[in-house]
Parts: C-alpha cells; structure tokens; sequence
C-alpha cells in the first residue's frame, strides 16, 4: 500500500511526521509530495497563555519525493494532509485540487489533520459530510 502525503512550505511538523512514521509502522510507504522536491521547511505550532492563538517557531525540514505535477493519483491508495499553513499554499495548486478531487470522487480514503481541510473545501463542496478540523477554520 502506498499513500499519498500532501504537504506545502511550513506545514505542521509533529502532524507530517506523525503520519509519516505511523504510516510505516503499518508497513505502508508513504510519499511526501510538494510543489517541488526539495527540503521543505516544516513549522512547530505551540499554544501560550499570554496569546489568543497559536504560536509558530521554524521546525525541521522534509525532503518532499515527488511535485505535485508529477503526481498520477491512481498510483496512490490514499491521501493525507497535514495541517500548518501548508494547506494554506496548497490549496492554490491546481494539480493538488485535482490530486484531491481524484480521492474525494472515487470514493478513496482521504484524510486531513487540523488546516487540512482547507484543501479539501477548495476542491469540493464537502456539504453533507462530517468533518473536523482546526476551531480557527470552521467557517470556512
């Protein structure tokens, strides 16, 4: 099984890694894909009393393994997408809303974390559906 791990420039580290390793401690191979492949810069979200929203701090770095351009969807059992403001840059890809498209359509197996529906909300109307997400985006 090979699944599809959507990311852009400062998506949440703890989200894209967890997913990543919980991915291959069930044997599946995850692919991280971007709108390059380079090291991409991951970000740390924290919460401080003293503010009214979350904090960012620079994180790690992600090698990404295939641009979106490159993607052929039916390669793929699955597609997740971690939160961060990643969702934010990758919903402006039109390659990532048909990758998205191409999941929600067929009825595959598509999951978000936190911001992550944002890419799925810019790909297809998700009335009708149950979904959760970060409090922030809610009425988006």
């Amino acid at each position: 099984m090979k699944v599809l791990v959507g990311i852009g420039e400062f998506s949440e580290g703890l989200e894209t890694y967890y997913m990543i390793y919980r991915l291959m401690e069930e044997g599946v191979v995850p692919v991280v894909a971007a709108a390059e492949v380079k090291n991409l810069q991951l970000v740390v979200h924290d919460f401080e009393k003293k503010y009214s929203n979350y904090t960012e701090k620079l994180g790690y770095f992600i090698p990404t393994e295939i641009a979106y351009k490159d993607v052929n969807p039916a390669d793929y059992d699955a597609l997740l997408i971690p939160g961060g403001r990643g969702p934010e840059e990758m919903r402006q890809y039109d390659e990532v809303l048909k990758i998205v498209g191409h999941f929600y359509d067929n009825k595959l197996p598509l999951g978000t974390m936190c911001h992550g529906a944002q890419v799925i909300w810019a790909a297809r109307s998700c009335k009708g559906r149950k979904m959760t997400c970060y409090y922030g985006i809610r009425a988006d």
